[in-house]
């Protein structure tokens, strides 16, 4: 699935570039300067799009991305660490209600706050930067 929209950009473009050599062609024949300036726009994009899109569906098929017909998805997209917890703090899950007072580890694996992080979190302004 993901390879039609690497052929479906590389499609638009290519319809870019030949818009572009149409309108070329109309502002040669009506001798129209600004015709002529958007068209060679509209072709130097078409070409530029082309080239990029080429090139990056070329990496994702090099990569393996085009192997499933599906995005990869879940514990692929974190390398291989489960999400659940990262999950649960945006949600503001159970592990964020735990955090009652700063400086408190919310999740097991969590290491607690240095001297100098706890400093940062109870006067931001201080901030050395």
């Amino acid at each position: 699935m993901a390879q039609f929209l690497g052929d479906i950009a590389f499609a638009l473009w290519t319809v870019l570039f030949a818009g572009g050599l149409i309108a070329w062609h109309i502002g040669t024949k009506e001798a129209a300067g600004l015709i002529k300036t958007a068209a060679l726009v509209m072709v130097v994009v078409g070409i530029g799009g082309a080239v990029c899109t080429g090139y990056f569906w070329f990496k994702y098929e090099q990569a393996g991305a085009f192997d499933n017909a599906y995005p990869k998805m879940g514990m692929e997209m974190m390398g291989g660490a489960p999400m659940r917890p990262m999950m649960q703090m945006m949600m503001g899950g159970e592990n964020m209600k735990a955090r009652e007072k700063p400086g408190q580890p919310a999740l097991e694996n969590e290491a607690p706050l240095t001297p100098e992080q706890q400093e940062l979190l109870e006067n931001p302004n201080k901030h050395p930067m």
